[in-house]
């Protein structure tokens, strides 16, 4: 049976002394490191397959990236070395150094249920941001109003992309059933939502004031004066104009009060000082509606 060369996978037979070929044995008795042999090198290559200069293993050149500059059109390394070689420079660098502070960071505030914004930098609670399955919290590294401001910016710069993607998404299979699901659960959340946007369009249509009332600005209200009725401070129920649009009162959020249904639908087109009496009070104090209000 003949014998090969005791270097790693050098397989030479002409054995000098301690097992090595004679290039090899040549190399050790130099004093020099056993490398491959130049030689066996080139006939690996022609075989499809190379030497790792790092970890000196014979693996399939697809193991190594592609190079024009190294001879064979591949780099010296195999693709896990050089892999492990950059995470070790990236490891003792200062942009490692800031990756992990800023981690230990982002850790800090998720367990205060806090996340900062990337784009406005603020702190901000979680409930301010949209859901992202693919981040590891969870959510979105950017809040929900840097990302409508910029989706607002986007499609007034890419009108026809906009239309165009929207138009796509809405002729997939599905889709509408998603949209209509999508309303229901915003109405539900939402439920004086189409009786503002109605109002709106009264008072525009009689010429009085007409501003949009966002649902943040309700909860705000609602906030502010108590989820109860403003009249009889029984449930909230209804949205109310103070001053009736009919008389001339203006659809903006400080013309607004929470209500009841049964005083909202009794006081109907009403003056507040000419229906409160109703309700056994005798007089309005206009200083502290006013001061309720404004």
């Amino acid at each position: 049976m003949a014998i090969e060369c005791a270097f790693n996978r050098c397989f030479r037979k002409d054995i000098r002394a301690r097992g090595l070929c004679k290039a090899h044995y040549q190399q050790w008795y130099t004093g020099k490191t056993l490398t491959p042999i130049l030689r066996d090198l080139n006939a690996l290559v022609e075989h499809g397959s190379k030497y790792c200069s790092n970890c000196w293993t014979i693996k399939k050149l697809s193991e190594f990236h592609k190079s024009v500059n190294h001879e064979g059109g591949r780099l010296s390394q195999c693709k896990p070395c050089r892999l492990s070689k950059q995470i070790a420079r990236y490891e003792s660098s200062e942009k490692a150094a800031l990756a992990r502070q800023r981690k230990n960071r982002m850790e800090s505030l998720d367990a205060e249920r806090l996340r900062e914004c990337t784009a406005c930098i603020i702190v901000k609670p979680h409930d301010a941001f949209y859901r992202h399955p693919k981040q590891r919290s969870g959510l979105s590294t950017i809040c929900s109003a840097c990302r409508s401001e910029y989706s607002k910016k986007w499609m007034k710069s890419n009108p026809g992309k906009s239309a165009d993607y929207r138009n796509r998404w809405e002729q997939k299979p599905g889709s509408r059933d998603i949209i209509l699901a999508n309303r229901k659960r915003f109405h539900t959340r939402n439920p004086d939502y189409n009786r503002l946007k109605a109002s709106q369009r009264r008072a525009a249509e009689k010429g009085s004031t007409a501003h949009p009332v966002s649902q943040r600005q309700v909860r705000s209200l609602l906030q502010d004066l108590g989820a109860k009725c403003f009249y009889c401070e029984g449930p909230f129920e209804h949205l109310d104009h103070f001053i009736p649009i009919a008389k001339g009162g203006a659809h903006v959020i400080h013309n607004l009060v929470p209500a009841c249904a049964d005083c909202n639908l009794r006081k109907s087109d009403k003056m507040p000082w000419d229906w409160m009496p109703e309700l056994g009070i005798p007089k309005l104090d206009l200083r502290a509606v006013c001061t309720a209000l404004y």
